[in-house]
């Protein structure tokens, strides 16, 4: 492939990826954005190993400083932290999305959009009960997550909306303007 294709690619998934980014600065649901479609989709097409980190968490910090510009408090540094460890990880998750090829991609977005919002349920609820929210006990930990089930179902429907625009978006472009997306 030669350079410039490269780099119509690269530019093409930003481009989806930092238009996907808007859905957090728009008034929207609590958890229903764009962000874990977003590591999915650059683990899964982007090719540098570095980028595909980069822009999602790199977003997503700009996101959340143009969110605090606008009077939007930030979460803790220990909830902060666990945010971005998740996204990490769902861009490992889209990583390994399409390695095997006896899958079809639509079942593989929908199961892998599905262990994104487990992760990010998970992994984000223990930082709010380490942060002492209810208490430190087992019952604390389980009234944590029990009190997140309104979120994790918003945190599913935006993931799964959010990859059907997005998967959908650049596999249209792949197929229709394919000097634009070459891979």
């Amino acid at each position: 492939m030669n350079n410039n294709k490269s780099y119509n690619n690269i530019y093409l998934i930003s481009g989806i990826i930092l238009v996907a980014l808007i859905s957090r600065l728009i008034p929207h649901a609590p958890n229903f954005t764009a962000m874990g479609a977003v590591a999915l989709f650059a683990g899964n097409y982007m090719k540098s190993q570095s980028l595909k980190y980069i822009i999602p968490i790199g977003a997503m910090c700009i996101s959340d400083i143009l969110l605090s510009l606008t009077g939007v408090p930030l979460p803790s540094i220990t909830l902060q932290i666990s945010i971005y460890v998740a996204f990490a990880l769902i861009v490992m998750i889209g990583s390994e999305d399409y390695k095997d090829s006896r899958l079809k991609k639509t079942p593989n977005i929908v199961l892998s959009s599905l262990a994104a919002s487990s992760l990010f349920f998970i992994i984000t609820n223990f930082a709010v009960w380490l942060g002492g929210w209810y208490g430190y006990s087992l019952t604390g930990l389980a009234t944590c997550y029990t009190a997140a089930i309104p979120f994790f179902g918003n945190t599913i429907m935006g993931d799964l909306t959010y990859c059907a625009i997005l998967f959908g978006a650049y596999e249209y472009i792949k197929l229709y303007v394919p000097r634009l997306a070459t891979r």
